[in-house]
């Protein structure tokens, strides 16, 4: 595992980047957080670190100016920039200062796999380890798989806050991740889901509507009826209508 610090001021950025993003997947170990430069610089200079992964603008010490120490120091640690600006000069100083990335904010995670994995085939190549291959989408796909078991599990109570607790993620990563891996939003592979099992039920004459109802997660029959013509085109009693 090679060692990565996070420095960003803000604590939704810094928490969610250290916490919810799997970095040992790509092989990286969250080896600290700060929330300024300085903190991060006194870690770096006192223990081995292999990338830092910095926001620039932060009170105090800047992430550019991180990165100046680190080159003119010749610190062996690899900076990979990460803010909402795109400026000519951050730019141009990310190349003075051998910056090997630049990551943009809001963070995509497909994003952040393609750096890390990147900046790992040249860590890997540094070190004369064997290289492997980027890990990104079979990661998408085992995280897509365990969302619709989850889903499958317990269709009828299944909500984006259940199936994030679930495989361990944060609901608004499983939303995003599963977008990107899909094309399809949470929402409508949950709904499509409860639809064709309705239909499975609707099958048997022994369930009441409002019963099948229920059985999809929907309390009220009138808002599964609208959904269901939404998603068909047609009702449940157009299902079960008399054919031909």
């Amino acid at each position: 595992m090679y060692r990565l610090i996070i420095v960003d001021d803000e604590f939704e950025i810094r928490n969610g980047l250290s916490r919810y993003f799997p970095w040992e997947s790509v092989g990286f170990e969250a080896a600290a957080v700060f929330e300024n430069a300085r903190g991060a610089l006194d870690y770096i200079r006192r223990n081995p670190v292999d990338v830092v992964l910095t926001d620039i603008e932060m009170p105090g010490m800047s992430g550019i100016e991180l990165a100046r120490v680190i080159h003119e120091q010749r610190l062996p640690v690899k900076v990979i920039f990460l803010s909402a600006y795109k400026k000519f000069e951050y730019a141009r100083d990310a190349i003075s200062y051998r910056v090997v990335h630049y990551i943009t904010k809001p963070t995509v995670h497909s994003e952040i796999f393609e750096v890390f994995c990147s900046v790992r085939r040249e860590l890997d190549a540094e070190h004369g380890a064997p290289l492997r291959d980027a890990p990104a989408e079979g990661y998408y796909e085992n995280l897509v798989q365990q969302v619709k078991q989850a889903i499958a599990k317990d269709l009828k109570n299944a909500t984006l806050i259940s199936v994030a607790e679930q495989v361990g993620r944060s609901p608004s990563s499983v939303s995003r991740l599963f977008l990107e891996a899909t094309g399809m939003t949470f929402t409508d592979y949950l709904t499509g889901q409860r639809m064709e099992k309705a239909n499975q039920l609707l099958n048997c004459i022994e369930y009441k509507i409002y019963e099948v109802s229920e059985m999809v997660g929907y309390s009220n029959p009138k808002n599964f009826a609208r959904a269901y013509k939404k998603h068909f085109g047609y009702t449940p009693r157009d299902f079960r209508a008399p054919k031909g």
